[in-house]
């Protein structure tokens, strides 16, 4: 739905104005481990524990702040960043047309297992974040 009115009512004319917009479509679109969080520095992410910090330092995993690349072959301007989705950290880099319809042009992920608060929803609201709970 937000890609359907996005494509017809938003113009996004600066980079400014498309990573703003970037870091908010992720945040509001959601899959089953819920939504796409942008990470640009350690404080983006909530530990559930001290250690989790430091395994992804000492695996010499640095985040950096969301990054404008050349456009796509297509004209599209492109953005490289860092997500965390669930338990997971992936670099990923994502199309985003100035009428807002975003595309994840290419991912990879980098770690997962990540004991991190993740949120939980109970339909539209946001409840207590906890730790996902392994099998």
């Amino acid at each position: 739905q937000l890609h359907t009115t996005n494509a017809v009512r938003l113009s996004i004319t600066t980079d400014e104005a498309l990573m703003s917009y970037l870091r908010i479509f992720c945040e509001f679109v959601h899959g089953e481990n819920g939504p796409f969080h942008i990470v640009e520095s350690e404080s983006d992410l909530h530990f559930a524990d001290d250690g989790a910090l430091r395994e992804l330092q000492d695996a010499g995993l640095e985040f950096s702040p969301m990054e404008r690349l050349a456009d796509t072959e297509q004209g599209l301007p492109q953005f490289r960043v860092w997500v965390a989705y669930g338990d997971m950290l992936f670099k990923a880099f994502f199309a985003v047309p100035q009428n807002g319809v975003v595309e994840m042009i290419d991912d990879e992920q980098v770690a997962a297992g990540i004991p991190i608060l993740l949120r939980e929803y109970d339909g539209a609201l946001r409840t207590v974040p906890k730790t996902k709970q392994k099998d």
